[in-house]
């Protein structure tokens, strides 16, 4: 049934439209219209069956619509006012729809099942403010279907603050963050506990081991070349079968002063530093060149060109108990180990030094 209230002044105007009912198949559209106007997409509804209400005048709409098809089920409650700035809120609800191969990205993203409810205001990212509650209950990532996800957002004009709770059979985390992208570099604050992480099971990577920790970062950057801050890992857990291995603590600060960047990495396993005037996305490639220059040890791959590095850097091992039970079995003993030495391309120097004592690798040594 249609409803028209004050039908000849658009200011005025109301509409209520109930029971709308629509039967159709992505086939059938493309036969009544032209086809270039019906997404591709689409295709992936198969048959649908679109019912709901609408109501509303000019300036809001109100719309309440189920969709059931061959890709899902989307259950929509949404209103929506054409004001200056634009307001619209409600809740959206997909069963076990195919949300990838209608984003044309089913490589990654499989079947989704959420409720979302969401009080949001401006369609501009950079002025949006309002909420937003997830509830996903199952999503098919990666090959992986996760479960059990809970998301609370709150954006305030290009300030984001993330609440999200994760409880499935591989991974439960608790994590807060808040992104400030006001700024020309973004700053980026979070702390999480990662109470179980089976790396594994999500297909991320095979290993015989699962993990836990408690993290707090606070970055600022766009990119590995001018990103600075802190990343801190506590109490890192290792588990494998009844077998609990620890690390205390890692700490990784990036600071930059003068154009020099210093990097200063500091575990339970080894202290690292580097400093100088490098980028850390080009300053391996620019020690390979720096080799090759005296011994072709590596292919020549550098086909774009990368600026040349400079930095001073040292390692020092502290305990090899955790990297060897757990990335170097064979190695048997390594009482002190210690590499420093300096990199520059300008100069064409590349020096190292290293010290080692009464150290056992498998049958080598």
């Amino acid at each position: 049934t249609i409803a028209l209230t004050h039908p000849t002044d658009s200011k005025n105007l109301q509409y209520n439209i109930k029971n709308l009912w629509v039967n159709s198949s992505y086939k059938a559209l493309c036969a009544v219209f032209y086809p270039s106007l019906i997404p591709p997409q689409m295709a992936t509804l198969g048959k649908a069956q679109l019912s709901g209400n609408l109501s509303g005048s000019m300036n809001h709409a109100k719309v309440l619509a189920n969709l059931f098809s061959d890709a899902g089920n989307i259950d929509a409650d949404v209103a929506v006012h054409l004001t200056e700035p634009m307001k619209y809120s409600g809740k959206v609800a997909l069963h076990r729809f195919e949300a990838g191969k209608m984003a044309e990205m089913d490589s990654l993203i499989g079947q989704v099942t959420l409720q979302a409810n969401f009080d949001l205001q401006d369609t501009n990212p950079e002025k949006i403010t309002g909420t937003a509650q997830v509830n996903l209950q199952q999503a098919q990532l990666m090959g992986y279907n996760y479960q059990n996800a809970l998301l609370n957002l709150n954006l305030d004009r290009n300030i984001y603050t993330a609440n999200v709770e994760v409880n499935d059979p591989a991974l439960q985390i608790q994590l807060q963050a808040n992104a400030n992208l006001r700024n020309n570099l973004p700053q980026i604050a979070a702390t999480a506990n990662l109470q179980h992480l089976n790396t594994t099971a999500l297909g991320l990577y095979a290993w015989d081991y699962t993990l836990g920790t408690q993290l707090k970062t606070n970055l600022q950057g766009n990119s590995a070349e001018n990103i600075t801050g802190t990343l801190e890992l506590n109490n890192t857990r290792f588990t494998r079968k009844d077998t609990t291995r620890i690390l205390k603590e890692a700490k990784i600060n990036i600071s930059e002063k003068n154009n020099a960047k210093k990097i200063d990495i500091q575990s339970d396993i080894a202290d690292a530093n580097l400093l100088g005037r490098f980028k850390p996305d080009m300053l391996a490639s620019g020690i390979m060149r720096t080799i090759n220059r005296y011994y072709r040890a590596f292919p020549d791959t550098f086909t774009n060109y990368t600026l040349p590095q400079q930095a001073d850097f040292s390692l020092k091992m502290k305990d090899i108990a955790l990297l060897q039970q757990l990335f170097v079995p064979e190695l048997k003993r390594l009482d002190t180990c210690t590499l420093s030495g300096k990199i520059d391309e300008t100069a064409n120097i590349f020096e190292t030094t290293v010290q080692v004592r009464n150290a056992a690798y498998d049958t080598y040594l």
